[in-house]
């Protein structure tokens, strides 16, 4: 069996690197890498938005767009945690108007240092004034440049997803010469045949993250858990995929649940670029905890070790997944 699942990791290589796959990732991976460098920016000044908890009560202050005014230090954080944006003012009950700021610690200096300058002004009549500041993340104070923030959302797309559109095109190959029809009459397995491509694409998608992640962030990732999250997600990728390639005989049949099933997987990165908006269904979706232990894969000193165990729900989904797919491969290809 294993000189079998060998035979099909060969034949599946070779018939990827005819079909140009290889230089695919690896253009990609060079331009994702130009991208990053050279057009995302590092950083985006937005307006200053504030949370207001008058603890003294003293102040008449009006509710607009950008100011939010709660009546407690609980209200204040749950206000905090909607938009990474925005700034906590306490203004403390005390003969001396006392201003306290809290942040959560995304913010860059120059963020910092216009906001204790404007609330230093507005309330101390104009002369500067001490301003104590909280952190409610101090591990989140030094930033991920913007930019390189993108890098988990591209590993997604690429290293994990990219199963799902290729092996569209192999399984429609295969069909037009009738290859599935053929392997059956051989001692091999359908589980054989699919476990090559299944590899074939972990192998592509470690290729991408091997060239990617080092241009991007250096040696500072845990390659060792990034590998170990981009094999199993790419294995689960790759396994829903061949689900929904065992029903089409051409390119243009597979064209809408190709890309359909490409973009459910992605909906996860919603939650990724805006962490306020986290609906259960984004959670539920398998490349939900991926997305996460890539973030903690690629930037470990910022968000610790990958969480092992919750991997084992993209796991268990990707060996369901294939169980179905070699069902399906097997009664299609006898059916001829």
């Amino acid at each position: 069996m294993f000189r079998r699942i060998l035979a099909n990791v060969v034949k599946d290589i070779k018939l990827g690197w005819r079909s140009y796959f290889f230089l695919i990732v690896i253009g990609v991976a060079f331009a994702y890498f130009l991208l990053i460098s050279f057009v995302i920016p590092e950083n985006i000044e937005e307006e200053l938005k504030l949370v207001i908890y008058d603890e003294a009560g003293t102040m008449s202050i009006p509710q607009s767009e950008n100011l939010i005014i709660v009546g407690s230090r609980e209200n204040l954080e749950k206000e905090m945690e909607k938009d990474f944006n925005i700034i906590g003012v306490i203004i403390r009950a005390s003969e001396n108007l006392g201003v306290e700021l809290v942040f959560q610690g995304y913010e860059s200096e120059r963020t910092r240092e216009i906001a204790k300058l404007a609330l230093s002004k507005l309330f101390s009549n104009g002369t500067e004034k001490t301003i104590n500041i909280e952190t409610l993340k101090p591990e989140s104070s030094e930033k991920v440049p913007m930019n390189k923030w993108f890098l988990p959302v591209l590993l997604l797309m690429e290293a994990v997803l990219l199963g799902t559109v290729l092996v569209f095109a192999m399984s429609i190959s295969e069909k037009v010469e009738r290859t599935q029809t053929a392997y059956m009459v051989t001692p091999g397995r359908a589980l054989e045949n699919l476990l090559g491509k299944v590899i074939l694409f972990e192998i592509l998608g470690l290729l991408f993250t091997y060239i990617l992640t080092p241009l991007v962030v250096g040696m500072t990732a845990d390659y060792l858990f990034l590998t170990f999250v981009i094999a199993i997600g790419s294995f689960f990728a790759t396994s829903f995929a061949l689900i929904f390639a065992t029903y089409y005989d051409n390119m243009s049949q597979a064209l809408f649940p190709m890309v359909a099933v490409a973009l459910f997987f992605a909906f996860p990165m919603v939650s990724y670029l805006f962490p306020s908006f986290r609906p259960l269904f984004f959670k539920l979706i398998p490349t939900y905890p991926i997305l996460l232990a890539l973030r903690a894969a690629t930037f470990p000193e910022y968000f610790g070790p990958v969480n092992l165990q919750s991997m084992l729900y993209p796991l268990i989904a990707g060996l369901v997944a294939l169980w179905l797919a070699t069902a399906l491969y097997t009664k299609n290809a006898r059916r001829g």
